[in-house]
């Protein structure tokens, strides 16, 4: 989440809420520990969401399997051993957060009630006062929500909400490390609230700048992202990362239950050798184990790519961007990663490193550093995923590069595109038959309401801006 500090000191009357279901009231230990044969800090093992038939969201359909039995409207768990799908509360559920196993869902557009995975101990904890409820955030022990143009806080500890005042047009929240939030109103525009009740614009659209942007330009380095990065909406967005089922500080292996006590040894350096399947438990993928299987499953994850041959991206081939670029100081990696137009998001890597070579994916490129998302790159924790932003000099020095970046592919996602909901377009690899595709945001030259998008033609409400030519 993004850290720009607020000023904000926010005047509101706190309000205890009487819960008014039969249950009981349920903890967070209590819901945390009622199954505990289940690993919640491994791989993703379950998968909540909500149903939708919108044409977008095809692709999750894919890989969710039959869905014949689903409901348009209603919150589903998907058994990713047994691909098993159960309806977890019998009400529609306009949107949801997920903690571990417990999930906070808005229900109705009129209450949040809180339950875990298997629909057990549901609780209500909030019933709208003002209208609809909508943007649903968490953060450590507090919810944030809108209940019409009113934003409330919810405090999970002492089950007390506080009306943080009206914000009108509000269709967004963005929580803030230290707690506090930005808001967002219906042409895109951002404020935060001071204490003398005012509203400050913190962004513009016509700044040209994303939150995201400006948040990897002002922090430099930070360790894992938050672990629960399942985006909880049934509307088709772009992947990011960290993957849902692969988040920082998972690990990538066979199996999520079974640590990497073999990394070290022989039989786990190739997946040839005639041990790896039965003793070695690191992640393997399309012919790559450790860090290369988990920088190869990421980028197909992201491009929705799926190769059929064994060996991935054949050397040399088409979506191959460069190999072996001699790099001999944070400079040249600099220049490296600003100069060449196709690096960017989603982006594969292999750099030569003083004990061999490292892949990674990359995650995002700015004027300081570089967002990298890999696993295998802690020897003191084998196969953990992370999620890291780096300064150019620290990319350099923590990667101990030796001489090159040996290997970078990429999806140029410049083909042809097509509209795929009011935000996104769907814009496809410009590559032969690849069939790699991405969710790109509408864009026009002259943004507005009734804007049209330069890319697929798309009418509506746009304010990103699109270059003149290109």
């Amino acid at each position: 989440m993004f850290k720009r500090k607020m000023t904000a000191l926010f005047l509101a009357l706190a309000m205890c809420l009487s819960l008014s279901m039969a249950n009981a009231f349920a903890t967070e230990s209590s819901l945390e520990t009622s199954h505990p044969e289940i690993d919640f800090n491994g791989p993703m093992v379950f998968y909540p969401f909500v149903y939708t038939e919108e044409a977008g969201w095809a692709w999750a359909r894919e890989l969710i399997g039959d869905c014949s039995s689903c409901v348009p409207g209603y919150l589903y768990l998907q058994d990713l051993t047994t691909k098993e799908i159960t309806q977890i509360i019998e009400d529609p559920v306009d949107m949801f957060c997920p903690d571990r196993e417990i999930l906070y869902c808005i229900v109705n557009g009129n209450s949040v009630v809180r339950t875990n995975y298997w629909g057990e101990n549901k609780t209500l904890l909030y019933t709208a006062q003002y209208g609809n409820l909508a943007n649903l955030e968490h953060w450590a022990d507090s919810l944030l929500f809108s209940d019409g143009e009113h934003v409330i806080r919810f405090d999970l500890i002492t089950s007390c909400w506080e009306d943080l005042g009206v914000f009108e047009g509000i269709t967004d929240i963005y929580l803030e490390e230290d707690n506090s939030f930005v808001w967002v109103n219906s042409e895109g525009v951002e404020y935060a609230r001071q204490a003398d009740g005012h509203d400050a614009v913190v962004y513009l659209p016509e700044d040209g700048l994303s939150e995201h942007e400006e948040y990897c330009e002002m922090h430099e380095d930070f360790e894992y992202s938050n672990a629960n990065s399942i985006t909880p909406f049934a509307v088709m967005v772009p992947v990011i990362f960290p993957l849902s089922n692969y988040p920082a500080g998972s690990h990538f292996v066979k199996k999520a239950s079974v640590t990497c006590t073999c990394h070290g040894l022989d039989y786990c350096s190739t997946p040839s050798h005639a041990s790896y399947s039965e003793n070695c438990n690191c992640g393997y993928y399309k012919g790559g184990y450790q860090c290369e299987g988990f920088a190869r499953y990421a980028m197909d994850q992201y491009a929705h790519y799926a190769p059929s041959s064994a060996s991935w991206y054949p050397l040399g081939g088409d979506h191959d961007v460069a190999s072996n670029v001699t790099v001999t100081s944070a400079d040249d990696v600099r220049l490296f990663f600003q100069a060449t137009p196709s690096v960017g998001y989603g982006t594969y890597v292999r750099v030569k490193r003083s004990s061999g070579t490292h892949a990674l994916v990359i995650g995002e490129i700015t004027s300081r550093g570089i967002t990298v998302y890999d696993a295998n790159f802690s020897n003191s924790d084998p196969c953990v995923v992370l999620f890291k932003t780096y300064s150019y000099e620290k990319f350099y020095s923590n990667m101990t590069i030796k001489d090159s970046i040996v290997r970078v592919v990429a999806h140029p996602f410049n083909g042809t595109t097509e509209k795929a909901n009011s935000k996104y377009h769907k814009a496809y690899c410009s590559i032969g038959d690849c069939g790699g595709y991405t969710f790109l945001e509408h864009a026009s030259t002259a943004p507005g309401k009734n804007a049209t998008c330069k890319y697929c033609g798309y009418i509506g409400e746009i304010w990103n801006i699109a270059p003149l030519t290109n």
